[in-house]
């Protein structure tokens, strides 16, 4: 059996080849192909401003990602915009928050990437620095510029929590590194399950192993090397979402 994981949209402006500006509703391939190579079966869940029936399919899915993107909107998290704040897009934000509430309020195993984590992160309560520099300590570079599926820094694990087990209970991985922006206050019922060096929040997950952030790009690590322990964080979501 395979579980249906809906993967939830973006959009972007674009233009096409006869140079006409159109809005595109679309997610990167990467993360299609995780979920199929590691036994889902993936739906994409579009963003449309108004769209209701994205609720009716997420109660068809076993498992949710929501994946990376721009910056989260920090009136979210009651800030204003400060100076560094990267390109938002408000209304999807708003869609990805009430729809990150929904799937949490219906017990969806989740894997939330990148922006997704943050948004997980802000709609349990939690809160982000808007841009690296405003921590109160210096900041490794989290921006590469190489090859975004290449290794960049190194990530240390915490004993005993859930993606410490799904790693094979390793001590340090090296991930890539594509963001700006991190926790700051931890959201309701998370515990931290990874750190960098410079001690920014590269993962957390909570208790019951159902919900699960993850701040690099784990889907694009699978294309310099397909055989990446990567896969097993795919491969456990999946089973989770089997069993859920």
């Amino acid at each position: 059996m395979r579980p249906v994981i809906g993967i939830l949209g973006a959009r972007a402006d674009q233009l096409d080849p006869l140079f006409i500006k159109k809005d595109r509703a679309y997610e990167n391939e990467r993360y299609v192909r995780a979920v199929c190579k590691n036994g889902g079966n993936p739906l994409l869940i579009p963003y449309c401003k108004g769209f209701k029936g994205a609720y009716d399919l997420i109660k068809q899915c076993d498992g949710l990602i929501f994946s990376g993107g721009k910056d989260v909107d920090p009136r979210l998290y009651g800030e204003e915009p400060q100076p560094l704040l990267g390109p938002i897009d408000y209304d999807l934000d708003l869609f990805l928050y009430d729809l990150m509430r929904y799937g949490i309020e219906m017990n969806k195993p989740i894997l939330a990437i990148c922006k997704g984590m943050q948004m997980m992160n802000v709609a349990l309560g939690g809160n982000l620095y808007q841009d690296l520099s405003l921590r109160n300590c210096e900041s490794l570079l989290h921006l590469q510029t190489e090859d975004k599926s290449l290794p960049h820094h190194e990530v240390f694990l915490k004993e005993h929590t859930k993606l410490w087990e799904i790693l094979d209970r390793t001590s340090k991985i090296h991930t890539n590194s594509l963001h700006h922006q991190c926790v700051k206050d931890l959201g309701k019922d998370l515990i931290i399950s990874s750190t960098s060096e410079d001690q920014l929040v590269e993962s957390f997950e909570d208790r019951e192993g159902l919900r699960m952030g993850i701040q690099w790009h784990p889907e694009e690590m699978l294309l310099s090397d397909p055989q990446s322990r990567m896969n097993q964080i795919f491969q456990y979501f999946n089973e989770k979402a089997i069993a859920a």
